[in-house]
């Protein structure tokens, strides 16, 4: 959703920053509006907080990506033994990408959503390459269902 925002501000010619409203919306479908309104409060005396940087690097959000990241690298960590060290890698190399971050610059934000894209089509490639066919493999894709549906 994130990508998407950016492409329609690019498209509507709205790079000046200027598309508050649309970035609200987003942060309201995402169910985070309260919470982004307290985040930027708190941040008020910096000048407050991005949405893009609310919706994709805080960790006050805790369905931003970069919480989501953490979580699953924390899981994977857990898993470590029925999961390949190159699925471990790719989950923890976009961790370590996206934890050095605090803040995205509007052309950044087109980078880091590929960025992201590219690591978890990279761990789903990994994931059909390098795990045995046994029933967890299953469990996993039957997530990865659920969280697409």
């Amino acid at each position: 959703m994130v990508d998407v925002e950016y492409h329609a501000e690019i498209e509507a010619g709205a790079s000046s920053g200027d598309t508050g409203d649309t970035w609200n919306a987003l942060i309201t479908a995402t169910g985070a509006h309260a919470l982004y309104a307290e985040a930027n409060e708190r941040a008020a005396s910096t000048g407050g907080i991005a949405p893009g940087d609310f919706l994709v690097l805080s960790i006050e959000n805790p369905n931003s990506i970069r919480s989501v990241v953490s979580e699953a690298r924390n899981l994977a960590r857990g898993l470590r033994e029925f999961i390949s060290r190159e699925i471990w890698s790719e989950i923890n190399g976009l961790y370590l990408v996206l934890s050095r971050r605090n803040h995205l610059e509007h052309p950044e934000i087109f980078d880091i959503c590929t960025t992201i894209k590219r690591s978890i089509e990279t761990v789903f490639g990994l994931y059909d390459n390098t795990v045995l066919l046994e029933e967890g493999r299953e469990w996993f894709r039957c997530g990865a269902y659920i969280e697409r549906a």
